[in-house]
């Protein structure tokens, strides 16, 4: 007769996985425990640019369950050179991740980057091709509440005072290093 192991509670589980943050070894590793494991190691994706061509191909998957379960996403990618741009693609699949509550975007940003009006947290470093593609991802943000802007840069610097798009925020922190446009910003 088999002897019932005792229940985790899953609110215990999710802060233990919450505590794991950032190492995908041991994200990958609660993943094989149990299919409820899984489901909550899920939730917080790392990916680096070496992962992001197989985790385009899980994203295109008929299978995949991704879109509908991740809530906290990182995408972390730098480098300038062209050919190694990988995340590209990745950045116009972000709307079809209707869970999503949290991102962390430290990359370059190419124009157009799709509306993602759920969003609650945004983390951002990198560089913008225009402070008009900047202000437009960040009027696409109706729902955000926490933001952080680390050394976010544009190629263009206009001279006159910038309008930063209206937004409710309850948390910002501003890191613009040595950044010289930081004088024409209004709005904030």
């Amino acid at each position: 007769m088999p002897v019932d192991s005792p229940q985790i509670p899953p609110d215990l589980v999710e802060l233990v996985i919450e505590e794991l943050g950032d190492s995908s070894k041991d994200l990958s590793t609660c993943c094989l425990v149990c299919h409820e494991w899984l489901s909550l190691a899920r939730n917080h994706i790392t990916i680096s640019p070496r992962d992001i061509p197989g985790f385009l191909d899980t994203l295109r998957s008929p299978t995949t369950t991704l879109f509908s379960t991740v809530r906290h996403l990182q995408i972390i990618v730098w480098t300038s050179e062209p050919e190694r741009q990988t995340h590209l693609p990745l950045l116009q699949m972000l709307p079809q991740f209707t869970r999503l509550r949290s991102l962390l975007l430290w990359c370059s940003f190419p124009s157009g980057i799709p509306a993602i009006p759920w969003l609650t947290e945004l983390d951002l470093s990198g560089a913008f091709g225009s402070y008009a593609s900047f202000a437009s991802f960040m009027s696409d943000l109706p729902a955000l509440r926490s933001l952080v802007l680390d050394r976010v840069r544009w190629d263009d610097s206009p001279k006159i005072p910038l309008v930063f798009p209206s937004l409710e925020l309850e948390t910002l922190s501003l890191d613009f290093g040595k950044e010289p446009w930081i004088e024409n910003i209004t709005g904030l």
